[in-house]
Order: structure tokens, then C-alpha cells, then sequence
């Protein structure tokens, strides 16, 4: 990680990581568990999955009560871990989805956010922000079993002290969230959209 102070009111900040998981137990031997219509089972050949993450971002402060984030990222993974739908059997006399675990071998994750931040008095504060972000599987073109699709979210916060040594607080926010979409698990070249929502 790198940071760089060009002058008083920037910070301009830079980070490479490189990470891995190893499957767990559960992943290699995990035997038919779930409920319902769905039944999980581990993968005694999983390979360890890795990733790499890149990670740059500015904070202005052009006034002494306002703030700007701008702030981006990638990721590349190999051999990301997650269950993959493989097959139906019948138990008591009902069919049954079959997912194993698999490997998927190369995947991308990028977004990135934007956030401003206005101090009012004290501790309250006004924040708007935004954030994107795009996930595939390179394999098959289409997005990872999750995709987030885009956030917009405004926050009003803020502390008062009313005795000594103590003080109450709290926010308000609004969040909007939109493009998000999940794997068919009968078929992950297929993609399902969720429903946009707001939460207040």
C-alpha cells in the first residue's frame, strides 16, 4: 500500500493484494447436505483459489467542511470455489437438484464508488454515495453466481453530547439499489434479475 499527500487537502492512495483460500473440509467431502428441492456435495478435487486485488482512490477536501471519495478497484481470481448445479436424483420419491462445488477458473471483479461528505456543525454530517460494480466469469461470459449492479445511498447523521461523559446519536439514510442479478442454478449461462428496492 502506497499513499501520497500532494498537498494539505489530497490523499491519493494505491494498494496491491494477492490472496488465496484453500478448500475447506466441507468443500471436499461434504456429503448431499441442503433441504427442500436442492441437495450440496463437497469436491474431493478442488484446486486452492486465488485472487489478485488492485485498489486506487482520491480524497479531496476543495472546502474545510466538504469531502469527495473517489475510489476504484479489480480483482482477478483463478480457480474461485462456489457450487454448480450437476444433476437430479430421486429421493423419496422427489427430484432432487444436485450441486457439487467446482472450480471456476478465471473471474473478474471490478467497480468502483464515488462519496461526498459535508460536515454541517460538530459531528453531523450529510453523505451521498455511489457504487458500481461488475463481476464475469470469463469462462462463460456471464456474471458470478452474485451480481451487486449499483447503489446509491444518502446518509444524515450525527452525535450530540448531553451530559457529562455522555452523549446520544443517530442517522437517517435512504438506500437505492438496482441491476442486481443471480445464476439459474439449472443453468449458469443463464442469468436471473432481481428486483430493484429501496430501504429506508
Amino acid at each position: 500500500t502506497v499513499k501520497y499527500d500532494p498537498m494539505d487537502d489530497m490523499d491519493i492512495r494505491f494498494s496491491v493484494g494477492r490472496g488465496f483460500r484453500e478448500p475447506t473440509l466441507q468443500d471436499l467431502y461434504e456429503e448431499s447436505y441442503g433441504h427442500g428441492s436442492y441437495r450440496r456435495n463437497g469436491n474431493p478435487d478442488l484446486e486452492p483459489e486465488y485472487s489478485t486485488g488492485i485498489n486506487a482512490g482520491v480524497e479531496y477536501r476543495p472546502f474545510p467542511r466538504l469531502s469527495v471519495l473517489v475510489d476504484g478497484y479489480y480483482t482477478a481470481m483463478t480457480d474461485m470455489i462456489t457450487p454448480i448445479f450437476d444433476h437430479y436424483e430421486t429421493i423419496d420419491s422427489t427430484e432432487i437438484a444436485i450441486y457439487i462445488r467446482q472450480n471456476i477458473h478465471e473471474a473478474t471483479i471490478y467497480g468502483g464508488d464515488i462519496k461526498l461528505t459535508y460536515n454541517f456543525f460538530r459531528s453531523f454530517e450529510l453523505e451521498c454515495a455511489a457504487n458500481i460494480t461488475h463481476n464475469e466469469n470469463e469462462e462463460t461470459g456471464t456474471a458470478l453466481p452474485y451480481y451487486p449492479g449499483m447503489t446509491i445511498a444518502t446518509k444524515f447523521s450525527g452525535r450530540e453530547p448531553i451530559l457529562q461523559g455522555l452523549e446520544v446519536g443517530g442517522f437517517i439514510g435512504l438506500n437505492s439499489v438496482t441491476g442486481r442479478k443471480i445464476w439459474n442454478w439449472n443453468n449458469i449461462a443463464e442469468e436471473e434479475e432481481l428486483e430493484d428496492y429501496l430501504k429506508l
